[in-house]
């Protein structure tokens, strides 16, 4: 049956009436949701003018994290004078690049130095990175977590040179995703990185093994994954993945189903080799910006990594110069997932300028009760803090000076008979995010009215 495309057949002269009705309706909605919220949490909830108790953006429970690349550093006094400067920041947690693709920024025998720390991959820039990077970061009463770059193989125009060990973009072609089509993934492709398939189980050997060779004989406080998972839903249909879909057909999932439980049952035997070899190991992930997008286009189910207990929290990479935005992407992940499972993810590349966006949004950040929030990275820190005239000194001082407000949240009240604890009615982040919500989906209205009537 071919499609057909109805209009509705309005008058030209009401167009005008039922903008200004749509506008109203907006204003109004919006009016109730700030009505919604108690005085004392719109005007900021000062100390002074507050009761109960608070926890800060300071306190010891807040994730105050920070992104280093493997571009940041090329010498021991380099990791030393940035650890030096994130811990004067105020940062508690350093995600510390020690994979990029397929290589390695610490000493091993499974995968080849770093291009960047030479020129060369595979030469040994005579120091360890990361050994260097755990004990200034311990120094520093910092927690150091090794961020890896998962299924990322290779990028650029040409494939890597011959190395010892030699690189697995050339011993494992086979790893290789591919599309609908079988066409694997081509170097200068649009996704920037080939990727190795996720449903191929020499994949997963390979990448559990690198993880526990790291835990093995480095103490660090955590292991990041970034690049988990696919580049779209159109791959990995490889060979090896499709074959054990088919075999494997009888679970009745779906080939998008199907891959994410990949890379959950990897993560899950990751996370539990990494903490059988070091006890309290803190296992995290950066992902894609909407929950729904992580499920259904990139095979990331972060509600399974969390309840499996193989992550401790995920970071959606909540990207955007808009505050609206940005608490829209917030409040979507947060209506699934449990808060203290949630670290925001800031990228500075997208404020550039504007400190007083980036306050605000680590201000929501600590007012919905998240765990934290990580920044990117550390060069764009330094950017900010030298425009502002605050060389090295503790963010959140800046920070709050820009917002005019503490960044904090009331602790819940808990049952005197010791019952569940009672979570406060609202806060400015939450019906901030309702606005931000509610924004938005008067906005697709209003296009879809005009695209309709007009």
């Amino acid at each position: 049956m071919s499609a057909r495309r109805y209009r509705f057949a309005v008058p030209r002269a009401l167009s005008p009436a039922i903008t200004l009705a749509l506008f109203i309706a907006g204003f109004a909605g919006a009016t109730c949701l700030q009505a919604q919220t108690p005085a004392s949490v719109s005007e900021g909830m000062q100390p002074e003018e507050s009761a109960g108790e608070y926890v800060g953006v300071r306190d010891a429970s807040v994730v105050r994290g920070l992104w280093v690349t493997r571009w940041e550093y090329r010498s021991a006094e380099d990791v030393a004078a940035l650890l030096s400067r994130a811990a004067g920041y105020g940062i508690t947690d350093v995600y510390f690049q020690v994979r990029g693709r397929a290589d390695a920024f610490y000493r091993s025998n499974l995968e080849p130095w770093g291009a960047e720390l030479t020129g060369t991959l595979g030469r040994d820039p005579g120091w360890d990175p990361l050994a260097v990077a755990v004990t200034e970061a311990h120094t520093r009463g910092l927690r150091l977590h090794a961020w890896i770059n998962t299924f990322t193989m290779w990028n650029g125009s040409s494939p890597p040179p011959p190395s010892e060990p030699e690189h697995i973009f050339r011993t494992h072609p086979e790893w290789i995703m591919a599309n609908r089509a079988g066409q694997t993934l081509r170097l200068g492709n649009r996704f920037g990185y080939v990727l190795a398939a996720p449903g191929n189980p020499a994949v997963q050997a390979h990448l559990q093994a690198v993880v526990l060779d790291i835990v093995s004989r480095y103490p660090v406080d955590g292991i990041h994954f970034d690049y988990i998972r696919l580049p779209d839903h159109d791959y990995s249909y490889d060979a090896v993945s499709r074959g054990r879909f088919l075999q494997e057909s009888a679970t009745l999932d779906t080939y998008m189903g199907w891959q994410a439980k990949q890379i959950t049952g990897m993560l899950e035997r990751i996370a539990a080799g990494a903490r059988d070899v070091r006890p309290g190991l803190i296992l995290s992930a950066a992902i894609v910006n909407h929950y729904h997008r992580a499920v259904s286009i990139f095979a990331q189910d972060p509600l399974s990594w969390l309840e499996s207990g193989a992550l401790d929290y995920v970071v959606p990479m909540m990207y955007t110069p808009s505050l609206p935005e940005y608490l829209d992407m917030l409040t979507g992940y947060l209506e699934v997932l449990p808060h203290e499972g949630v670290v925001a993810g800031i990228n500075l590349n997208e404020m550039p300028g504007d400190p007083g966006t980036l306050a605000a949004q680590i201000f929501h950040s600590v007012a919905t009760g998240v765990r934290g929030h990580a920044l990117f990275s550390l060069a764009n820190v330094d950017a900010l803090t030298l425009s502002a005239g605050e060389s090295s000194t503790d963010l959140y001082t800046l920070f709050e000076n820009l917002h005019g407000q503490a960044f904090r949240r009331p602790v819940p009240a808990v049952a005197a008979a010791g019952g569940e604890p009672v979570e406060p009615e609202s806060d400015t982040a939450l019906s901030a995010a309702a606005i931000g919500r509610f924004a938005n989906l008067l906005a697709r209205l209003f296009r879809m009215v005009l695209g309709v009537i007009v």
